[in-house]
């Protein structure tokens, strides 16, 4: 695995996986509680759904920005 990260930073392709990466992640963050709310408002009062919405957001939004600002080591 060290021997791919060396190789994919000599590249210069290291930096944009993980931006890809943390941006998938982030947009993953969105998709349940924008379908909720584009499918029936109502449901965001019930405490699963709403529960089950913070949960994914920060999941996935998290995970995504802290992929995007920590700094990888080698």
């Amino acid at each position: 695995m060290k021997i791919l990260i060396a190789k994919m930073e000599k590249l210069g392709l290291l930096r944009f996986v993980l931006i890809f990466y943390a941006i998938i992640m982030i947009a993953l963050a969105l998709v349940l509680p924008v379908t909720i709310m584009i499918l029936d408002i109502t449901l965001m009062t019930n405490p699963t759904v709403l529960g089950l919405s913070v949960i994914d957001i920060l999941f996935f939004g998290l995970l995504g920005y802290f992929t995007f600002i920590r700094p990888y080591k080698i």
